[in-house]
């Protein structure tokens, strides 16, 4: 029969028998025929595969007929033809597929079991099918289940997993490499309430066999890593996105079970050395013997050792760590058991695979933020971890070393007993010398800011468990008396109560026994060297204590120096004692009963031998009130008068003291003079706290701070006014000091005036302000740039924007290890003003632009390295630099500079864009902002991703300002250039960009500004112009 001929026949049958008829006998007449031509064809493939189309599209239609007869007819003559054509069948697969598995659930049951029937049909045929015929495509069936297998009927999904375990049990079909499209909805089948239990069970199943496979798997892909490799992954952000959407306890143990089985492996192939075993390769079977292809040999296992599954889990190890944390606390106990050994044998893994020269610091972050889980327990386990990624990788960790420490003296604050001392193991490790200092400086701040932390004795006491006491004692002390002498932020209160902790602890608590032995024993010593150094320990913790005269009347006690202790309470009356002093008297006097002065008892039966020991406890006796712990001291005291023998009594009798008396009441009466004085100073702060700029002398200099520490002395009309004023008044002073109060210098100007004053005028904030603001700001600066006297700025904290204009033009301008400098006008909608097309068209290496336009923050020494402050000192140390600088009489830069080098910083950090500079300065030195674009678009890099955030997160217009800012800037003086800020800052003014900026950013803080130009590159060249034309003449800036 004729091709044309078959067709005509073949339409005859399938549209008037079969689509177009109603009638059921015509129907099943149409499908009898087909499979009579199919029968008539069944040995002539090639005209089964040219006719196939055209049998079986009938037959597939009758599959959705609403009648259950014609239904079940279609699926039988299809399994008639099936059998007929075998294999050659399944070139229609998915087609057949497609339409059947909604009979599967077919609500007949003659109709549903026929379809059953031919399912297995055709699972016989997938599975007998030869592979190098091609007629079934594993690659197109999968996205059938993947789409199927979410439906919500259990009869589909029964089918759908049954079809999975039979394609998985095909010899020459990799169903792994295809289980990223189904492996999710077989793990929530498990809890999914809606199926039946054979369901879940049949799911179960296939999830253990595949759980089986992943091991063999990696095995056979030896020389096929990349598949390896994708499939793994896919894998593992399956497991790790079902941790983090489901709460099914059945799911996640399946999960857990998955990534158990995972780690299994991964700990089998870090304990292994190479095998010299039989490998299976695309299923061959490949001998690596000792004796014959050595170099093939060492090859593959060369290639083996960078393992896909080690590198799947470092990849993945962030996310998967966290969830596995949070699930130290779910409400299942056999889930939190599972979390607890997969944690634990990560800790393993990371053990073993540290010596693989991996490094896993990048986890840090996650840690920390585990670290603030309301559980204990999660808390607990994050702290193993922060305490192993200290061990292992204590250099790499010293970026983040400010920021972890926060994190665990934060958890101080609020946690339970058990979390404490785990949180100080993990501190002690990193409390060797070189961080002792700072993690003791984190703990006097978490004091400070949480003053009635009764925690602090617990805290200090495992401290002393983990450190030498000494030394915990010593730094302590050093610290606190730094803070209290030079930072403003604490007061006597503070300091007072910390001693009286540590005096508590170093009285009663065991252990500090030794110390106290040693303290005690310090006057007897007959080794100078040990002598010395108790000595010095003495010292160095009753400066401190001075400030508490109580406590240095403890400590004396402790040490028998009872001269020193009486002299103490004789200067207690140079000053009126208050009711707090009484108290804190009286609890010392309470202590005296105590074990731990027991000997201190017992040398009053030798009262003549002690003389000032018996003066000592009598003067306390005067100082208290007469209340029933004043009569207990008292009553001891008369018990003594029937040892005392006044003949015998000679202060010559008191062991000769190896400490200078004298020298140490000196530093008492110190110590209690500056007490007083802070107290004045409080006082006088106190009244001041209304002034905004606060001017005084500094020797014969002139101090300027900046007193808006709530605002971080952001610029107003009134302090621009203030400062302007305070600089016209100068006389003959030889220097200008510009400090900040607070947090830093200043952190810009108030721009939410601005905002109100366009939308909203008053008083307060006229209209007016819009230009008369940058008008004198710009003025100011400019008079800061031209002065006469030597300006010194202290960049210390935040220096931004209007802080910039201040301080970048100062001959000497000084940065501590808390600056930070930034100009992110950008992402506000304005520019980078306070002539910034001067200073940063002049910074190296294209800095300027690259600061000017992703609004970077330099911290610390960067702005050294920079080129935007010439000095760096400590910030402990500038309140002793003022004082040096004050001694300076001359108008002489030199002089200053020299003080200013005197303090600084012996260690000065490196800089934080050194290994960058080379691609700032090639991106950034695009001669448009188009080039910057497509510079950081090449680089493909994390820093290249980072930058084109910063510039997108940025108003278009403020990209295309500052550019062309920065390059006409280049060739302006600095006069020139703030002429030209004024000309832009009043176009800015007269638009909405900035004030959409402010709204969002700074008032509603929703940060999703809708800026006028959505892309900077389309802009036109003659909208940027107009923000740089001349303005009328009476309206230009005069300076």
């Amino acid at each position: 029969m004729a091709r044309r001929d078959q067709q005509m026949l073949f339409k005859f049958i399938g549209d008037k028998l079969i689509k177009e008829s109603d009638q059921l006998n015509y129907k099943k007449g149409g499908l009898q025929a087909l499979h009579a031509i199919a029968l008539s064809i069944q040995s002539q493939e090639k005209l089964i595969i040219g006719c196939l189309g055209e049998i079986v599209g009938p037959m597939l239609d009758c599959f959705r007929n609403k009648e259950d007869r014609v239904r079940y007819a279609g699926i039988e003559y299809m399994f008639l033809t099936c059998k007929c054509f075998n294999d050659i069948i399944l070139l229609k697969f998915d087609d057949i597929f497609e339409k059947l598995i909604n009979n599967i659930i077919d609500t007949n049951d003659a109709v549903k079991k026929a379809a059953t029937s031919l399912d297995n049909c055709l699972k016989s045929l997938v599975t007998s099918s030869q592979p190098e015929k091609q007629y079934f495509r594993i690659d197109t069936f999968i996205p059938i289940i993947s789409k199927k297998i979410t439906a919500k009927n259990h009869l589909a999904k029964q089918n759908l997993i049954t079809w999975i375990s039979t394609l998985n049990s095909i010899p020459y079909i990799e169903l792994f490499d295809y289980i990223n499209q189904f492996l999710k909805e077989l793990f929530l089948m498990m809890g999914d309430s809606s199926i039946t239990t054979e369901a879940k069970s049949q799911a179960k199943k296939q999830l253990e066999e595949f759980q089986k496979d992943i091991e063999r798997y990696t095995q056979k892909n030896i020389f096929n890593q990349k598949q390896e490799l994708q499939t793994h992954r896919q894998i593992m952000e399956i497991l790790i996105q079902i941790t983090q959407e489901v709460n099914d306890t059945e799911v996640l143990k399946q999960v857990f079970n998955w990534i158990q089985e995972y780690l299994r492996i991964i700990g089998k192939e870090l304990e292994q050395d190479q095998p010299n075993s039989v490998l299976e390769l695309s299923g061959n079977q490949f001998m690596l013997s000792n004796h014959m292809g050595g170099f093939l040999q060492q090859s593959v296992f060369d290639q083996k050792r960078e393992s896909v599954l080690q590198q799947v889990l470092t990849e993945n190890l962030n996310r998967l760590l966290q969830q596995v944390l949070c699930h130290l606390s779910h409400e299942d106990q056999e889930i939190r058991n599972k979390a607890q050994d997969i944690n634990q044998n990560l800790l393993l893994i990371m053990g073993q695979m540290k010596d693989t020269n991996k490094e896993f610091i990048d986890i840090m972050p996650t840690i920390q933020q585990m670290l603030k889980d309301k559980n204990s327990y999660t808390a607990e386990k994050a702290l193993d971890w922060m305490k192993y990624l200290l061990q292992s990788y204590s250099d790499k960790i010293l970026p983040m070393i400010d920021s972890i420490l926060d994190n665990l003296i934060e958890r101080l604050r609020d946690a339970e007993s058990q979390v404490i001392e785990n949180v100080m193991d993990v501190l002690t490790s990193i409390s060797h010398d070189q961080y002792f200092d700072l993690v003791i400086e984190k703990i006097l701040n978490i004091f400070y800011k949480n003053k009635q932390n009764k925690k602090s004795e617990l805290i200090i006491k495992k401290l002393c468990q983990f450190r030498n006491p000494e030394q915990v004692y010593t730094t302590f002390c050093a610290k606190l008396l730094q803070k209290y002498r030079y930072n403003e932020d604490n007061d006597i209160e503070f300091v007072g109560q910390v001693i009286q902790c540590l005096e508590y602890l170093l009285l009663s608590d065991r252990c500090l026994q030794k110390t106290r032995l040693r303290l005690r024993q310090m006057k007897y010593d007959s080794n100078d060297k040990t002598a010395k150094q108790t000595n010095e320990f003495f010292q160095t913790i009753y400066r401190t204590f001075c400030f508490n005269p109580v406590s240095a009347i403890s400590l004396s006690f402790l040490a028998e120096e009872y001269e020193l202790s009486y002299n103490i309470i004789l200067n207690l009356s140079e000053f009126e004692v208050d009711v707090e002093t009484l108290v804190q008297v009286a609890r010392l006097v309470l202590q005296l009963e105590s074990p731990v002065f027991a000997y201190l008892r017992l040398q009053l039966l030798e009262s003549s031998r002690y003389p000032y020991l018996l003066k000592s406890l009598q003067g306390l006796m005067m100082l208290l009130p007469q209340t029933p712990i004043q009569n207990q001291l008292k009553q001891r005291l008369k018990n003594i008068d029937i040892f005392y023998d006044k003949d015998k009594v000679s202060e010559q009798n008191e062991i000769v003291n190896r400490l200078d008396t004298s020298q140490l009441l000196l530093v008492l009466k110190q110590s209690r003079v500056e007490r007083f004085n802070k107290v004045m100073q409080q006082l006088s702060n106190h009244l001041q706290a209304d002034q905004s700029v606060i001017a005084s002398n500094l020797g014969p200099s002139l101090h300027i701070l900046l007193n808006r520490p709530k605002t971080l002395n952001s610029l107003n009309e009134e302090m621009i006014h203030s400062i302007s004023k305070i600089l016209d008044n100068i006389t003959n002073e030889p220097a200008v000091i510009l400090q900040g109060s607070g947090k830093g210098l200043c952190a810009g100007g108030d721009v939410k005036s601005l905002y109100f004053a366009k939308t909203a005028p008053t008083k307060e904030c006229p209209a007016s302000l819009l230009k008369s603001f940058f008008y004198d700001e710009y003025s100011l600066d400019y008079k800061i740039a031209t002065l006469k006297p030597i300006v010194i700025a202290l960049m210390d904290g935040i220096v931004m924007g209007g802080g910039v204009g201040l301080s970048i033009n100062a001959p000497i301008r000084i940065a501590t290890e808390k600056s930070l400098f930034a100009m992110p006008e950008g992402k506000l909608g304005l520019f980078t003003d306070v002539g910034g097309g001067y200073f940063l068209s002049r910074l190296r290496s294209n800095l300027g632009p690259f600061l000017g336009l992703t609004g970077y923050r330099l911290k610390g020494a960067d702005l050294l390295h920079a080129g935007v402050a010439d000095h760096y000192v400590e910030q402990a140390a500038l309140p002793k630099l003022l004082q040096d600088l004050s001694t300076v009489q001359e108008r002489d830069l030199n002089k200053f500079k020299a003080v200013v080098q005197q303090h600084q910083s012996a260690h000065i950090p490196p800089f934080s864009l050194h290994d960058d500079l080379p691609v700032i300065e090639q991106v950034f030195s695009g001669n448009s902002l188009e080039q910057i674009y497509k510079n950081l678009e090449q680089l493909q890099t994390q820093f290249g991703h980072t930058q084109l955030k910063a510039l997108k997160d940025s108003c278009p217009i403020s990209l295309r300002v500052i550019f062309e800012q920065i390059q006409r800037g280049r060739k302006l003086n600095y006069r020139e250039n703030l002429i030209m800020d004024y000309r832009i800052a009043c176009r800015f003014m007269a638009g909405t960009d900035v004030f959409e900026g402010i709204k969002q950013i700074l008032i509603d803080k929703n940060h999703i500004p809708q800026w006028t130009f959505k892309d900077p590159l389309t802009i036109p060249q003659k909208e940027v112009d107009r923000y740089f034309e001349q303005l009328p003449a009476n309206d230009e800036l005069k300076i």
